[in-house]
């Protein structure tokens, strides 16, 4: 397969950051985070996968959450469970592994907690969510949660889904 070329690299981003992530040239090691600030910043396809928007993904259950709920939640909503400044740090080689399964038609469900308290807090699976938003346009995902979590989730305002 013909790699496409570079989009334009947003202003204000670095250019080998913004590279490595749409080429799938990166450390192995996961040594390398950039904030990336926003959706937009983020590289609108990947040069090297082939992503199909139009073609359903298979979800599978990350080790260890056999006995967890899987709801759909709203992407972006659960994006923002996280603090500001780490919902756009990305890690160059996470983010290709993901666009590598997402290319191959699955993806590990995302994972919604609680805090004490009773506010949601994403677990696990920054780079899927951001991934799903900025090269398929999806909005909403199944993630898993706890069972002793599931209520606080379900509860959140920002976590219901529009309907038609």
């Amino acid at each position: 397969m013909q790699q496409k070329p570079l989009p334009p690299v947003p202003e204000g981003i670095s250019g080998y950051f913004f590279m490595r992530l749409c080429t799938d040239s990166f450390s192995e090691d996961g040594s390398e985070w950039y904030n990336f600030k926003s959706l937009e910043n983020l590289p609108p396809y990947s040069c090297k996968y082939e992503l199909d928007p139009d073609n359903p993904l298979s979800f599978r259950r990350p080790p260890g959450t056999k006995d967890f709920y899987v709801i759909e939640l709203p992407l972006r909503a659960a994006l923002e469970t996280m603090e500001e400044e780490e919902q756009f740090l990305l890690n160059p080689a996470r983010w290709n592994n993901v666009t590598r399964d997402l290319s191959e038609g699955w993806c590990y469900h995302p994972w919604m907690s609680a805090l004490p308290g009773g506010r949601p807090t994403l677990q696990n699976g920054r780079h899927r969510i951001v991934t799903m938003m900025r090269l398929l346009g999806m909005t909403s995902a199944p993630f898993v949660v706890e069972p002793e979590h599931i209520a606080a989730v379900k509860a959140w305002p920002e976590f219901k889904l529009a309907t038609a």
